[in-house]
């Protein structure tokens, strides 16, 4: 299910376009942590977009593990805590400048691929 509410840095507010930002949230579930892998809950999730240069990383955190905003990492070393989380699950899409983008966000479960539980 798509997440519905999501806080927004202004960053990325500016940098996506509302059809982006729509195609975020409906790759995206809101479950784990992807800093702490702790489960979001009620909290509203915030958006973190790791700008790796030739791909773009989206996922939801808790708002006190990482705020909300656009992260520039020119390593794909440094990006590499992204896999680390409890849970995620690839799907690509385009970049709005059509280079490639991975977005990581939790799965949904055991049937996921790349489920780690």
């Amino acid at each position: 299910m798509a997440v519905t509410e999501l806080l927004i840095a202004d960053e990325i507010m500016s940098r996506l376009s509302d059809k982006a930002r729509q195609e975020v949230a409906l790759n995206l579930h809101k479950r784990d942590c992807q800093t702490c892998g702790a489960p979001i809950g009620e909290q509203t999730p915030a958006l973190v977009v790791d700008d790796c240069g030739p791909f773009l990383s989206a996922t939801l955190n808790h708002q006190d593990c990482r705020p909300s905003g656009w992260y520039e990492l020119r390593s794909l070393i440094v990006g590499a805590h992204l896999f680390s989380a409890a849970s995620w699950q690839p799907c690509g899409t385009a970049r709005p400048t059509s280079a490639p983008r991975c977005s990581a966000s939790p799965c949904q479960g055991a049937g996921c691929p790349g489920f780690r539980g």
